[in-house]
């Protein structure tokens, strides 16, 4: 297993992007329950007068995947680095 660590923190950060980038508006009927994501839209669809509301809320979108690749960020470079390296 600590061998294939990098590998399965690299899976756990794709798996991770594409939850959180999921956004429920097909299987969730309250708006409490919606995620941050149907909330960019929504202020979007707003038109030009929320534009600085919806840079904000892409701001903080992008940083939870962003800090989570930071902390994680040795593990993935050494991915790469062995990847293609024979034993």
């Amino acid at each position: 297993m600590p061998n294939v660590k990098p590998a399965w923190l690299t899976l756990a950060i794709f798996q991770f992007q594409s939850l959180w980038a999921n956004t429920g508006s097909g299987f969730l009927r309250s708006e409490q329950l919606k995620p941050l994501q149907y909330a960019l839209y929504q202020i979007v669809g707003g038109g030009v007068a929320r534009q600085g509301a919806g840079a904000v809320v892409q701001l903080i979108i992008a940083a939870i995947p962003i800090t989570f690749f930071i902390i994680c960020q040795s593990n993935i470079i050494e991915t790469m680095t062995t990847s293609g390296m024979k034993d």
